[in-house]
């Protein structure tokens, strides 16, 4: 159990390290208002796909999770980026059931409409 203890504790040490790190990086120094105004940029370009269509000769196709998700991978870069995307509800006014009920539900808290 002691064992168990340290390794949770390290994992913790090693997770504010990695914030720590990813503040140090030009794009982690991005005021959040910028960094927003950049994701509702990239949301136009990348929305969620309602239908997927594929691409069978793209040598380099991208991930389903690419594909479906579009703009919202933003939120899994970072915890920081994770808190502006979440924290912006003009992000999430497009409400996609396509992706399910409880996307659905979550996007319309989000949007805090």
């Amino acid at each position: 159990r002691a064992v168990d203890d340290e390794l949770s504790a390290l994992h913790m040490v090693m997770c504010a390290m990695r914030t720590r790190r990813n503040h140090l990086s030009l794009i982690g120094r991005l005021p959040s208002e910028i960094l927003s105004f950049i994701f509702s940029f990239h949301a136009v370009n990348q929305p969620v796909a309602r239908d997927p269509i594929y691409n069978s000769d793209d040598p380099f196709p991208p991930s389903l999770t690419q594909v479906e998700l579009g703009w919202i991978t933003v939120t899994h870069v970072c915890r920081h980026w994770r808190q502006v995307a979440i924290s912006n509800p003009n992000l999430w006014c497009t409400i996609v059931f396509d992706l399910g009920a409880k996307w659905a539900e979550e996007m319309l808290a989000r949007s805090k409409s």
